[in-house]
């Protein structure tokens, strides 16, 4: 392969066990795996070119592996679908300029970030994030802040991006990035982040307390809170009484299983799960019943197993709980489904429900009915992680993140973007009607986060399946019981 002058067609071929690597003259980049291929487009950059032929060798040698297994057609097409993926993941990653050159990245710090943290100027909450960084630059004459936006789900997800850059390019790998912590943890596995010392942490007494168990992994603190999220009801206030605040008030709206099961009104949320795991109202009922959630996985509570899953076997057959509850995987979905039907009661995300309030004023909050009748939620946090490991890219990407911090910046960016801040003075930044707020400082109090590591994800696995199996009347609530603890 000579490199001395500029080529832009790539070719990779394989026939049975062997491989071939040919660089001609063109415009585009192509990966040839035996009778398919697929392209490309791609600027010349020297640094795509050498990502693109390190995943290429990569690629060649997984598929000479299946060739030697004498694996069926299809699921070598698979593989081809899978290593073309991670292909275009890193070299859409690399700008086709020479801003990741090392000398200017050097004068930047890189940070990276999902779509709702994105800091356009066109709209507010945007333009308060735009300032902060212009007020960065300008107390650091010479070092720029580049935000980076990436997918927070999918092929090419932020968390996918970290993972594939460590394998083929970490050099591109940014300084910062804000993810989900239960996307963290993983990162933290894979040795791209250490843990945060409490002198860097520095005055972040006001968080609230379950953002600062959602990024604690093996006793040790790897994040920075600064985006949460909460559970709670969502309720039809057409014919019921409201406070003025959106708030359905009066005797007929549950706050226990026992009134919710006798009250002949129907109930929906995301009994589903994602990727075989847990939903949170699941958790949530779990936690309501007395149980605990450990980073062990532990199930510390066998009454409480047998108390939830009793509640949702009877609300299955009595139909309080609806069918369609097992359609849906996630919480935007159940918003979506439940503000256009007459089911009266969902278990909404509080960030879904801002963003949704204006255009949804006949629907109104009110606590998830629970075992006691307390308020109790499970809570979720995303959070920045330094991925910068010299000592002054680490100093400089800690500063960043207190600025942001600043309850003027992460209370005001917070209300605009429809996204609960980590701090309390941040909410008390807000200005959306009392009430609501108040409610959600309570549920923000009282929120429970999901514990990090393969422990406890195996342990929500173990929950998800035995709810399903409920659900679906396939097994009693002991036998569900029986089948969570039986392997932990």
């Amino acid at each position: 392969v000579r490199f001395g002058e500029k080529p832009s067609i790539f070719v990779v071929s394989t026939v049975k066990c062997s491989a071939t690597v040919t660089i001609t003259n063109g415009d585009q980049v192509a990966l040839c795996y035996n009778a398919i291929m697929f392209d490309k487009i791609s600027k010349y950059n020297p640094q795509n070119l050498y990502l693109t032929l390190s995943l290429s060798i990569l690629s060649i040698l997984f598929s000479v592996t299946l060739i030697g297994c004498n694996l069926k057609a299809p699921v070598q097409d698979e593989a081809v679908e899978q290593a073309n993926e991670l292909t275009e993941t890193i070299t859409t990653t690399v700008p086709p300029d020479n801003s990741t050159s090392p000398s200017n990245r050097s004068q930047a710090i890189v940070v990276w970030v999902p779509e709702f943290f994105d800091a356009d100027s066109e709209n507010t909450a945007g333009s308060v994030l735009q300032a902060a960084y212009t007020q960065f630059e300008q107390a650091h004459p010479g070092i720029r802040v580049e935000v980076q936006i990436k997918a927070e789900f999918g092929t090419s997800s932020l968390f996918n991006y970290v993972r594939s850059a460590r394998a083929v390019a970490p050099s591109i790998l940014p300084d910062i990035i804000l993810i989900d912590t239960q996307q963290l943890w993983r990162i933290v596995d894979m040795d791209l982040i250490v843990p945060l010392a409490d002198t860097e942490l520095g005055e972040m007494n006001d968080m609230y307390p379950f953002t600062m168990d959602s990024v604690r992994y093996n006793d040790q603190i790897y994040g920075v809170p600064y985006v949460a999220d909460v559970i709670h009801l969502a309720t039809h206030t057409s014919g019921r009484e409201a406070n003025g605040n959106g708030e359905a008030v009066g005797a007929d709206i549950p706050s226990d299983w026992i009134t919710l099961l006798n009250s002949g009104q129907t109930y929906i949320f995301p009994a589903g799960g994602i990727d075989g795991m847990s939903n949170r109202s699941l958790l949530l009922q779990y936690v309501g019943a007395g149980g605990q959630l450990s980073e062990g996985g532990i199930a510390n509570n066998n009454e409480a197993l047998i108390r939830v899953f009793n509640f949702f076997s009877a609300g299955r057959k009595n139909s309080t709980i609806v069918a369609e509850s097992l359609e849906h995987s996630t919480l935007s979905s159940v918003w979506s489904s439940y503000s256009q039907s007459e089911i009266d009661y969902a278990d909404v995300s509080a960030n879904h429900f801002m963003a949704n309030r204006e255009s949804s004023q006949q629907i109104g909050y009110a606590q998830i009915p629970t075992l006691s009748g307390s308020p109790t939620t499970i809570g979720r946090t995303w959070a920045f992680a330094i991925l910068a490991e010299e000592d002054e890219r680490k100093a400089l990407s800690l500063e960043l993140i207190r600025l942001l911090l600043d309850p003027s910046i992460q209370g005001l960016w917070g209300q605009f973007a429809h996204r609960l801040p980590t701090r309390q003075s941040s909410l008390k930044m807000w200005d959306i009607g009392q009430g609501y707020i108040d409610f959600l400082g309570v549920h923000l109090d009282v929120a429970v986060a999901i514990p990090n590591g393969p422990a406890f994800a195996d342990f929500s696995t173990r929950l998800q399946t035995a709810q399903l199996a409920i659900l679906n009347g396939e097994i009693t609530p002991q036998e569900a019981a029986s089948q969570v603890l039986a392997t932990q």
